[in-house]
């Protein structure tokens, strides 16, 4: 942990570096999609809510921080959740339209979705 208010850069090869949560953590997204695996656990450290206003000059620097800290991870769990949100919707009106012929004839005609058009960049035949 190398906070810029509280520490110099960590030099490492001639390159400094402080904290990444300043930036960004590392992405979920490739534990998510990338995998085979069901579960992910997600250890936080900082909290994204805290009683109170922070009145003294330390609780306000980690205030600041958690916040910093917890924007990236913020923003791809908001990601995730509006995707797998999109996923379930689509899911869902396939089974609405399809629902009746699961098990009893196919829903995708080939012919019309796949060899019927150009593929795209393809040269003319």
């Amino acid at each position: 942990m190398c906070l810029p208010h509280l520490f110099q850069a960590v030099e490492i090869d001639g390159e400094p570096y402080w904290d990444g949560g300043y930036s960004g953590n590392p992405a979920l997204f490739p534990l998510i999609y990338d995998t085979e695996s069901l579960d992910l656990l997600l250890v936080k450290i900082n909290p994204l809510l805290r009683p109170g206003t922070p009145k003294r000059h330390d609780d306000i620097m980690d205030r600041s921080s958690e916040i910093t800290f917890n924007a990236s991870l913020t923003g791809e769990m908001r990601a995730i959740a509006f995707v797998s949100r999109l996923g379930r919707e689509a899911a869902h009106r396939w089974l609405v339209a399809h629902r009746a012929g699961v098990g009893v004839r196919g829903s995708l005609d080939i012919e019309a979705e796949f060899l019927a058009k150009p593929l795209p960049n393809a040269p003319p035949p």
